[in-house]
């Protein structure tokens, strides 16, 4: 089989060159017509909920605050998953979608079941986070604020970033330095 491929090759090089030069301007077509994103984000399609109620252990926040409106956001539309975390004062919710969603419209819907949602009671801060919460801008701010060679986790631009979404919900001038 082999040797009757390499003497037909040597046989008929007009064919065999006229093959690889169109591969290689196939190549070069292919090349310039793919288009290729620079930044392409990781993340999944998802609209993040914050909710803040200050002194409340997890326990409290997730009885009163993020098992309601995880129950309230499932008849959303095209969900893939509702994921949930209560910690101290603080839960989030990460409402994923499927792919094709287009995310303007996954935040309208969800922002309309959070007016539907129940009333809470003083205190308790609700709201939606940025899109740039996904986890993709925080990997790319990552590599371009650290060199490899002090790569080392900074709680305190964490805090900012929370402290950053609750000024902007007080339409407040954010905090950009970490």
């Amino acid at each position: 089989m082999i040797e009757t491929i390499i003497s037909w090759s040597i046989h008929n090089r007009f064919f065999v060159w006229l093959g690889i030069i169109m591969i290689v301007v196939g190549g070069f077509y292919a090349i310039k017509e793919t288009p290729v994103d620079a930044l392409p984000d990781l993340s999944e399609n998802q609209v993040i909920i914050f909710t803040e109620y200050m002194g409340r252990n997890p326990k409290i926040m997730e009885d009163q605050i993020t098992y309601p409106l995880v129950s309230n956001l499932q008849g959303i539309p095209r969900i893939k998953s509702i994921r949930a975390a209560s910690m101290f004062g603080m839960s989030f919710i990460f409402v994923v979608f499927k792919d094709d969603v287009d995310v303007y419209w996954a935040r309208t819907r969800v922002l309309e079941r959070l007016n539907y949602a129940q009333k809470f009671e003083a205190g308790i801060k609700c709201g939606l986070c940025g899109q740039a919460l996904s986890d993709y801008p925080e990997y790319a701010k990552f590599l371009v604020d650290h060199d490899i060679q002090s790569i080392s986790f900074n709680p305190d631009a964490l805090t900012k970033g929370i402290e950053n979404i609750a000024l902007a919900e007080e339409g407040k001038t954010l905090n950009l330095q970490y």
